[in-house]
């Protein structure tokens, strides 16, 4: 492939999903054609299959109004589509491939962090609009198949270098500061220094408090599940993006990439405990996320009391009275990303004995022995505690206990 020419793109999508997705593809072009639209397909897209990388999705500016397009394919192939009229946008879903269809457009932020206001264009301005010149790229769908790069995205990918399209443009959208940390990441590319700079005054600026919970929490998701979270993370840290202090580095995390609430408690971790309430204040969080992040933070501060030499029956009990109240999957999540191998052994040692620890006697088997029905959780406690530290082994001796206890 020269610099500025891609094969027949419509053959490359073939390539990589199959003629079937490759026929779609003809089709949807033979549609845009009868409306009297040009097709483009741009942005990501375009950078990925000049680096060679699969495509996960396809993205086509559309010279003209994407839904109708988008309704036309619907009504004549019986393709799913989903569509938003706010932003002149479809999303057709093909099997595991899904299709943006996006209205070619020029936009303007009324104010930082907000959402552009949309004016249909063409495809120059369209580009114009992207966040990095390695975003900035287009190829008609139909010959020739020539790259349209006005801002010279082409070299800068294989410079392996990162370059916003003006100085405001992090100003405009912060949330292509997570963007420009994922794509250096994930391609190993390093950071244009203007950029760069522009960068560094935006989050000098404040700009992440323009940006609303919801958005936020949505582009630190996206981050969790990037292959090189590490890096994702150190720059984070090193930009210190969200404001906020590191007094860790970060952790060789080992991500289950489906579970966010282990992502979330690893990012946690790696800052300072005091910045804590600052931290949830920045995101949305639902019920059950932010009760697992409280009960992580818990477990951090009890560091110290989790640290005894040794867990067995005679010093299991002060840490049960600790973590009785904590849930086991914040446990275990904890145990995951604490860094601390004497620590995570200790909670393992904790969450065997626990889970081994079954008592004989039932709230109806105490009732019956006179237990007051307001002081059964009373011993069910003592006798949790008492089986824990292995002064009581059999169920004759809770009844003995009980009684003791009873009579006394």
């Amino acid at each position: 492939m020269e610099n500025n020419h891609i094969y027949n793109p419509i053959s490359l999508v073939s390539d990589m999903w199959g003629s079937n997705i490759g026929n779609i593809l003809q089709e949807i072009a033979n549609s845009s054609q009868i409306l009297g639209y040009e097709l483009f397909i741009v942005g990501g897209t375009v950078r990925d299959l000049i680096l060679g990388k699969n495509i996960k999705d396809l993205d086509i500016s559309v010279n003209g109004n994407a839904i109708t397009l988008a309704k036309t394919i619907n009504d004549t192939l019986g393709i799913p589509a989903k569509y938003h009229e706010r932003f002149l946008t479809a999303t057709l879903f093909l099997n595991n491939l899904e299709i943006d269809l996006v209205s070619a457009r020029s936009e303007t932020y009324p104010k930082p962090g907000s959402l552009p206001s949309i004016t249909l264009s063409n495809i120059d301005e369209d580009l114009k609009r992207r966040d990095f010149s390695i975003n900035a790229l287009a190829i008609p769908l139909n010959s020739p198949h020539q790259i349209i790069d006005p801002t010279g995205g082409i070299d800068d990918i294989y410079s392996e270098s990162i370059r916003v399209l003006h100085s405001k443009s992090f100003i405009d959208d912060p949330t292509r500061i997570f963007r420009l940390i994922k794509y250096a990441a994930r391609f190993d590319f390093g950071i244009e220094d203007s950029t760069l700079l522009f960068l560094e005054e935006a989050i000098s600026n404040n700009v992440i408090n323009t940006i609303s919970k919801d958005r936020l929490t949505h582009e630190l998701n996206l981050i969790f599940t990037e292959i090189n979270i590490e890096k994702c993370i150190n720059m984070l840290l090193e930009y210190r993006v969200l404001g906020l202090k590191s007094s860790l580095k970060p952790r060789e995390l080992n991500l289950n990439l489906n579970d966010l609430h282990t992502a979330w408690a690893s990012f946690l971790l790696v800052f300072d405990m005091s910045d804590y309430q600052s931290f949830t204040s920045l995101f949305k969080f639902d019920k059950s996320l932010l009760n697992t992040l409280n009960e992580v933070i818990e477990l951090e501060r009890a560091k110290p009391n989790l640290l005894v030499s040794n867990v067995h029956c005679k010093t299991i009990v002060p840490i049960y009275r600790i973590l009785k109240n904590i849930s086991r999957e914040s446990i275990v999540i904890y145990r995951n990303t604490c860094n601390n191998q004497a620590l995570s052994d200790n909670l393992d040692k904790y969450l065997l004995y626990t889970d081994n620890t079954v008592l004989d006697l039932m709230p109806s088997d105490l009732i019956n022995l006179g237990v007051p029905k307001n002081h059964i959780s009373f011993f069910l406690e003592l006798l949790t505690e008492s089986k824990l530290s292995c002064s009581v082994l059999t169920k004759q001796d809770e009844i003995d206990l009980v009684v003791q206890y009873m009579n006394e």
